[in-house]
Order: structure tokens, then sequence, then C-alpha cells
């Protein structure tokens, strides 16, 4: 893949321009969600009216038969602070060293000559990428400038780099406000992705049947595997005809099958998990969850055990775990909960330790 890079400068107000001639395009498929905060936003206007220097911007530059339009590859958080900014949804700090303008929004400033004309004139380094090569992934280019840069989680990487069936459902399913009562969907977990990837790891204990997560590695490869999109998937009937079918046994029956079971599981862990068993799971939502989760997923004869009746058992089992982290001479306890709770401590989140909590769950719900 031959990338061309042309270094250049452009003031802040070419970018006001492409962007008022709808030419500058922020949010290509491979862009990751926003992940700064109003502190974030508010440090970079002081970059900008104090001329201080910022990372390069890059731009990967789109023609079509008719016009043209620029990719942003790298640089979506700054200029978003900018647009922002001259759209007075922001403001500058207010402890801003220039009392003039401190706390003051863009139409407070913008008839100030010398204000207006800072904002204006703040250069930045761009960098123009374009390829002679039609095909050119530009996703993997962004992929490659963050890893260098070192910014993204490993799930803000997958997002850039995957763009099919797997990450597609697993991000639409994160926004099911079930998450959210749960306690997976947060502020803080949607800003990294992180809901996006627990999410992703439930929907494949379902399609691998069986545990799967860490380390990251394996869960990329799991990834490429369910990398496509779902309508070049075959039936079980037609596979048999298709010796060159490159998906191996992944048909279109298996994902209506995996639909139908994420369902299922969902609706079972909303009657299960009311608002008292989710205060004794919240230290370690995540953690307990899964194994809740897999316990589901994988024995059906606890599945099929009323509600009701699990909610109580598990009410009691946290309980005990809660009581033996607190005490380990806590009278009571039985072997169950104390290999649990030994196994949801340190590298809880590796197959062994999840093999074991599962039989200790499994164990204890069974018996």
């Amino acid at each position: 893949m031959a990338i061309h890079r042309q270094p250049n400068q452009q003031d802040l107000s070419w970018f006001l321009d492409m962007h008022s001639s709808n030419k500058l395009n922020l949010d290509p498929l491979y862009q990751r969600r926003s992940v700064w905060t109003p502190k974030d936003r508010r440090f970079f206007l002081d970059t900008i009216f104090n001329n201080y220097p910022c990372p390069a911007i890059y731009l990967q530059k789109e023609i079509t038969p008719t016009s043209y339009s620029f990719n942003v590859v790298d640089g979506k958080q700054r200029l978003q602070t900018v647009l922002d900014f001259v759209s007075n949804k922001i403001a500058l700090a207010k402890d801003f060293p220039n009392p003039d303008i401190a706390g003051k929004k863009w139409k407070d400033i913008e008839q100030n000559d010398k204000y207006r004309n800072q904002f204006y004139n703040y250069r930045f380094t761009v960098e123009q990428l374009s390829s002679d090569v039609e095909e050119t992934v530009w996703d993997q280019v962004f992929d490659r400038v963050n890893r260098n840069q070192k910014t993204l989680t490993d799930q803000e990487l997958r997002h850039a780099r995957f763009n099919g069936w797997l990450i597609s459902y697993a991000e639409l399913e994160s926004e099911d406000p079930i998450w959210i009562r749960w306690k997976i969907s947060t502020t803080s977990k949607k800003k990294r992705m992180k809901d996006v990837e627990f999410v992703s790891l439930l929907m494949l204990i379902i399609l691998e049947n069986g545990f799967v997560g860490f380390p990251q590695e394996n869960l990329n490869e799991l990834y490429a595997k369910y990398d496509f999109m779902e309508d070049e998937l075959l039936g079980d009937d037609e596979i048999q005809n298709q010796p060159e079918y490159e998906y191996g046994d992944i048909s279109s029956d298996k994902i209506e099958a995996f639909k139908e079971k994420l369902k299922a599981v969902k609706n079972k862990l909303s009657e299960v998990l009311d608002n008292d068993l989710l205060a004794l799971i919240s230290p370690k939502v995540m953690t307990y969850l899964y194994s809740l989760w897999a316990i589901f997923v994988l024995e059906d004869g606890i599945f099929a055990m009323e509600s009701a009746d699990i909610n109580i058992k598990l009410k009691q089992f946290f309980t005990d775990v809660k009581n033996y982290s607190e005490d380990r001479d806590f009278a009571g306890i039985s072997q169950e909960v104390k290999d649990f709770h030994e196994d949801a401590s340190g590298a809880g989140t590796e197959l062994g330790p999840r093999q074991n909590r599962h039989n200790a769950l499994k164990s204890y719900l069974g018996g």
C-alpha cells in the first residue's frame, strides 16, 4: 500500500471554511467515539489562545467525479473543540490566565480584533495523505497513526480496524438501556468503548460456546473471524454445496440462532438481577456479570431453573462472597464461595480463573 504524505501548514480559519463548505468529514467509518472531557477541550482552547504547538492533523483527501473532501484520520478531538467553540457550545476556562477573556464564549470575544486574529490565525501542522492504490484501506492507516501515538484503547483500535458484523452488532447492542441498568455502560466506559468491548465478550461466549476474552491478541483473532457482512453468509444447507465457503461453520442460521440466544439470556438475567442482587455484585460488576452470563449460556440445566429460585440462591452466594472478602474466618462459608472469591481476585480475567469461578457457581446453584 503506497501512502503519499504531503506536510504543510493550515491556519484555523481554513478548517472552518472546509467545514462550512461540507468538505471536512470528522466521522469517517474508522473514527472512534469522542474521548475528550470538558477539561480537555478547555485546555486545548488555552493552547490556541497562547499559541502553543499541538500535534499534527492527518487528513485524507477524497476526490469524487464532482467534488472533493477531507477525511480526518487523526485530530478529530481538536477540530471538534474548535467547531464547538465557534458555535458557542463551550467556553474558555474561568481560570484562563487572561482575565479579559476568561470564562467567555466566542460570541463574547469575536468582535475583538486582537483575539479574533489570534484564534483564526492559529496554525496547525497538517499531513495530507493520499494513495495511488484505489483499494487503500484507510482504517489501517488510522490504526497505524494511533498505535504510534499510543493514545487509543484496544477496543478503539478494533473500531478502527474492523467494520464487519461482530463489531457493528456489539456497538448497536451496547446502546440497549439494560447495560446502563447493569452498570456496564457508564459515561467513563463509553468514552473509551469499554462497554462495547465487554458486550462483545459476552456475545462471543455464545458464538464460541465457551470462555473468551484474554489475552487481547486472542480477542483480535475472534474479531477477525467474525469480520464479515451478514449478507455474505450462506445457510446451513447451502454451505454443504460450497466446498470453498470462506467462513467455515459460520452460517446465516448460526447467526440467527445467536440472536435468539442473546435475547433469551438477557431476558433471563433481567428476571434474576433485581436491585438488591445488583448491589451485591456491583463491587466487581464486570467480573461477576461475566460469570453469571456464562452460567446461563453454557449450563442449560441452570438456565431452566426458576428465576426466583436462582435469585434467592445468588443473593446468599454473593452475600457470603462479601462476608468472606471482609473476614476470611467468617463462619458458614461454603467451599464454592471461597473458590469463587479467590478466582475473582488478581488475574480474574484469564481462562483458568474464569473456569474455576464457573465451576464454583455451577456447583452452588446446581447443588
